[in-house]
């Protein structure tokens, strides 16, 4: 199977100014339910644990090292807009010195299942810094929690700092948002 790809080179690219915007603006990412990713690992991670990504943006670099694995999912991103970008565009989405060259926009999951009886879950009750929650997310995930109970006051699960403390726990746990804790 063909990987195809559409290269772009504009930094006023609709989609490179929506990954900036959900970036920037927690208001964006809830009205789109999307929220960015950068690194392989994380765009993988998301993959393997079946989120939708809607767009795909890799460098030239970033592709020659990762061809492979990503045309060994070419089925899990046969909906996914494919680009190929600059590695200036690619310093214009990252907050690192050194990229890996390997970004993506990721449609938060549709539907929250009600939280049941029985399993196990984490509550983060009014945790406002986003490190901690990461940080909190991925030692849950190592301890074998599946899923997070955030309650509004939280920070926001899906910025890219949470994202990034989390090393891929945010995309690996089910996240349910909650506005009331059962007494």
């Amino acid at each position: 199977m063909e990987f195809r790809m559409t290269a772009i080179t504009a930094k006023d690219n609709p989609s490179i100014q929506l990954y900036r915007k959900l970036v920037r603006q927690r208001k964006a990412r809830t009205q789109n339910q999307q929220f960015v990713l950068e690194g392989y690992r994380l765009v993988t991670d998301a993959v393997h644990f079946s989120r939708k990504l809607t767009h795909l943006f890799l460098t030239e670099a970033a592709w020659e090292r990762y061809q492979e694995e990503f045309c060994s999912l070419e089925a899990d991103l046969r909906e996914t807009k494919r680009l190929l970008i600059s590695n200036e565009l690619a310093m214009e989405l990252t907050e690192t010195e050194h990229p890996q060259g390997v970004f993506a926009i990721c449609q938060m999951p549709a539907e929250q299942v009600p939280i049941v009886a029985e399993g196990t879950y984490l509550v983060l009750y009014q945790l406002q810094d986003p490190g901690n929650m990461g940080a909190i997310m991925r030692t849950a995930l190592a301890f074998g929690f599946k899923n997070a109970v955030v309650t509004t006051g939280c920070a926001d699960v899906y910025s890219r700092k949470v994202i990034r403390s989390s090393m891929t726990a945010c995309v690996k746990m089910n996240i349910y948002k909650t506005d009331d804790l059962p007494g």
